[in-house]
Formats: structure tokens, C-alpha cells, sequence
């Protein structure tokens, strides 16, 4: 995906009427979204495992932290529906939107989800199944793994963005999904970070979780569950005073 995005960089130095089909700017972008749909489609394919068993690692950790009260932000930057199966499975309501007012679980993916798709058709899905995520992007609610919601011209993009400096912004839903990522970091008492290591690519991300740093609060609880040594660049990026845990999810969980 990383090479997408320089692809598209290199078309644009090239200029638009540049010889060679190869660098072309449409072409690159129809790459793209073929490429984005078969990700989507391999990562849907896990779904029979995931509704059969594969929810079931997050089980403690769903259980610990609901115990502490409703308010809870989960963000994720994997864009497979593990995590909202497995709430859906315990019954647990979720929303993509951040809303303070409701006490309603709140999942974010800054980095989209298979189940999220543009409409480039501007067609608005009346099915119980389908939601309007904002003027943009539809999402596919069903989780059945027998469903696949690849189909068609209309719900062919599948909104995926790559965990590079070059992020896509230009869509109202991604940044109000930023936004809320930064005002969730800033606003709670406890955070948790598991699994995720502060690539160097993903710049804005390390800007993100900056925000719960001593600079903004000096009694936030952050915990980092890695099994790899990341402390050197969560004590730089993040905040010295975080505890640290090398431990896999499943052994912490």
C-alpha cells in the first residue's frame, strides 16, 4: 500500500501528460482499488474462524475493561472485524462515532475497515444492513461470514488506508475518526496500548498518542503491552512514564 502512495507521488512529478501508461495517475488509482478489494476480500475470509472461536482471546480483556463502566474507546488500526464481532457476540453496543453524550461503546479505525465503502455512485442504501457513515461512506453491518459484500460497482472501493505518512484526509468521516482518536488520547484517565509497535511511517499516529503525554497530564495511567522492546520510542514519542509489559495479547489477556 506503501508503494501505492509513491507511485502516486512519482505520476505526479512525472506530470499529466508525461509518456507511459505505466505511471499514469488513473491507472495507479485503479490499481489501488483492486488491490484494496482483494485485501478485503482475503481478510472477510477469516470471518467463519473469527464467529467460531477467534473472538474468544478477547474475551478477558472485553470483561476487565467493561467492569470499569461504560465509557469505553476502543481504537484499532487493523482493518479486519474481529473486534466488532466479538463485541457483537456479547451483545455489546458499538458505534465508529465518538459521541460523549452516549454511553454507548465507541470502536475507531483510523485506518478504515473492509466493511467501509465509498460511494462513488452517491447511491443511498436503504437495507437494514447497510449504514450511512457520513456523505461518503457506506458501512456493511452484517458479520456473517457467509456474506460478501464485494459485489458491484457501487460498494467496490473499499475505504483502506495504508499505514504511511501519506494519509487520506480529505473525506469529512476520516477526520472527524482522527479527531476523535486525538480527543479520546487527550480525555481518558487509562490507556492501553497493545500490540502496536510506533512505526516511524506512521507519523501522524505518534503525534496522536503525544497528546498522552506529562505535556497534557501527568496522571494518566498508560500501559504498553508489546512482546518486542518498544520502550525506547514510547519513553521518546509518547511518555516517559509508561509502563511497560512484554507480553503477547493472548498471554496478557
Amino acid at each position: 500500500m506503501g508503494m501505492f502512495d509513491a507511485a502516486e507521488e512519482y505520476s505526479r512529478l512525472r506530470g499529466e501528460h508525461s509518456r507511459g501508461f505505466r505511471w499514469r495517475g488513473g491507472r495507479i488509482a485503479q490499481l489501488r482499488i483492486c488491490f484494496n478489494k482483494l485485501l478485503a476480500q482475503y481478510l472477510w475470509s477469516f470471518q467463519t474462524d473469527i464467529q467460531a472461536s477467534g473472538y474468544a482471546v478477547l474475551d478477558p480483556l472485553r470483561r476487565y475493561v467493561h467492569s470499569k463502566g461504560p465509557r469505553v474507546t476502543y481504537v484499532t488500526f487493523n482493518y479486519d472485524l474481529l473486534l466488532e464481532t466479538a463485541l457483537s457476540l456479547e451483545g455489546i453496543q458499538y458505534s465508529y462515532r465518538l459521541d460523549n453524550t452516549s454511553k454507548i461503546t465507541t470502536l475507531l479505525k483510523p485506518h478504515g475497515s473492509i466493511n467501509w465503502f465509498l460511494r462513488t455512485s452517491g447511491k443511498v442504501f436503504n437495507m437494514p444492513i447497510w449504514a450511512e457513515f457520513g456523505p461518503n461512506i457506506s458501512i456493511f453491518s452484517g458479520l456473517d461470514p457467509a456474506l460478501l459484500p464485494f459485489r458491484g460497482d457501487v460498494w467496490k472501493q473499499v475505504m483502506l488506508i495504508a499505514p504511511t505518512p501519506h494519509k487520506e484526509f480529505s473525506l469529512i468521516e476520516m477526520k472527524k475518526t482522527w479527531t476523535s482518536f486525538s480527543s479520546s488520547v487527550h480525555a481518558a484517565p487509562v490507556l492501553t496500548v497493545i500490540g502496536y509497535s510506533l512505526p516511524d511511517a506512521d507519523r501522524v499516529a505518534r503525534l496522536v498518542l503525544n497528546r498522552a503525554g506529562p505535556k497534557h497530564s501527568l496522571n494518566r495511567q498508560i500501559t504498553v503491552v508489546n512482546p518486542a522492546d518498544v520502550k525506547a520510542a514510547f519513553s521518546q514519542y509518547v511518555s516517559p512514564n509508561c509502563r511497560f509489559i512484554r507480553k503477547r495479547f493472548e498471554d496478557f489477556a
